[in-house]
């Protein structure tokens, strides 16, 4: 499939500066031409404005208090474009696998753009948000066809808390094959629950960083943590075995390659999401404040995740938020052999293969809602496409 997708895709000539590998130049991902965007704006209600907040202000008011204000995309699409690829502007590639007409449809809470979600089988599990209490709580669906039946996982405090942020805020959930169960996240400790037990337990704790998001493979538990006390090298990606041995760690200054993040300034760059696919390769999802750059790096990782080569590097254009930290997000399909992600600002889902040539893009919007851009995704091991939007989920079949 020809990586430059007609009405999306154009290229940027750039020299590789790593001493690994030559990729290609970066592709620019362009999910509107900027004339079809403002053109499309124009016509639709107002966006809301934010007010300007620190990482710190942002996060204290998104895990602590009700937002006063609904952080909306407003962009309208026409109603053919919700429930086939047959009439988007892009080539739409392996994302007609995707079966869009009557999806499985839950309703839920708002949970300010956390997106928590984890599917596995036939089984569901997410983290919603009671707007009365302003509590999070787990949710667990045993099987998807039938939605109705839920069961709420018990969150038991742990006896002595590490800090402020050691609490029931999921940051990102997995499904662990090697262990059997799924491994959920929040910014201090990581917890296993097993669907037998319905319980969660302790894993293994973090008394020093600020976790983010997290994936795994047969060998290594992959995970990402806030900058802390080093700002210049960025976000850090851990390597933990199963024995709950942290391996290695990697900043974002130590993979990217410097054409990526050149400049100074403490801001080098944020990383939204991570996800590791066959042959040890990991996508990574990032952003840099100081340019205002949103973009996806393929990687493969050798050396038992000592090396760390970049080759390709797709550049999302007009994902720019100041305060959308949690996008764009992905996800490995071992069905279509490709990464998928999702990007808020756009509504767009993207398929990217092993070599990062991209395989298809489309459109996608909640279908009940339309005003409602993709937050998070999780594909599970019998082709379940689960898309999380701020007030459902919508769960889809993938075929080939």
């Amino acid at each position: 499939m020809n990586t430059n997708l007609s009405s999306s895709l154009s290229s940027n000539i750039n020299n590789h500066e790593s001493t690994t590998i030559e990729i290609d130049p970066p592709i620019s991902l362009s999910t509107h031409t900027r004339t079809e965007l403002t053109r499309e704006l124009n016509h639709t209600e107002p966006t809301v404005s934010l007010p300007t907040l620190s990482r710190t202000e942002l996060t204290r008011e998104i895990n602590h208090i009700e937002p006063t204000i609904e952080l909306t995309n407003t962009t309208k699409i026409n109603d053919t474009t919700t429930e086939t690829t047959d009439h988007d502007e892009f080539e739409a590639g392996q994302t007609r696998f995707i079966q869009r007409v009557n999806p499985i449809s839950i309703s839920t809470n708002n949970d300010q753009y956390a997106g928590t979600i984890c599917c596995h089988n036939n089984q569901l599990i997410y983290n919603d948000y009671d707007r009365t209490t302003r509590d999070s709580r787990l949710t667990f669906i045993p099987d998807i066809t039938n939605p109705r039946a839920k069961q709420t996982i018990d969150w038991n405090p742990p006896d002595t808390t590490i800090n402020v942020d050691d609490d029931e805020w999921i940051q990102d959930i997995i499904y662990s094959d090697k262990l059997s169960s799924y491994l959920l996240l929040n910014r201090t400790r990581l917890r296993l629950y097993n669907d037998h037990t319905n319980e969660l337990e302790e894993f293994h704790t973090f008394t020093d960083r600020t976790m983010k998001r997290l994936s795994s493979n047969e060998k290594y538990i992959y995970l990402t943590s806030g900058h802390g006390s080093a700002p210049y090298n960025g976000d850090e990606i851990i390597l933990m075995n199963y024995d709950k041995e942290e391996q290695l760690s990697k900043t974002f200054r130590d993979i990217i390659p410097s054409r990526i993040n050149r400049g100074a300034g403490p801001l080098v760059g944020e990383i939204s999401d991570l996800a590791v696919g066959s042959n040890d390769q990991v996508t990574i999802g990032y952003r840099l404040e100081r340019r205002h750059e949103v973009g996806v790096c393929l990687f493969n990782v050798t050396n038992d995740g000592r090396e760390w080569s970049c080759i390709k590097q797709l550049l999302l254009n007009d994902c720019w938020h100041s305060d959308l930290s949690y996008t764009p997000r992905i996800d490995w399909c071992e069905k279509l052999n490709v990464f998928i992600l999702i990007e808020y600002m756009t509504g767009h889902l993207i398929m990217v293969d092993k070599d990062g040539q991209v395989e298809g893009e489309c459109r996608f919007m909640d279908v009940k809602n339309r005003r409602e851009s993709p937050i998070n995704l999780t594909i599970s091991t019998n082709d379940w496409l689960c898309v999380r939007y701020e007030s459902s989920i919508s769960i889809h079949k993938l075929t080939s």
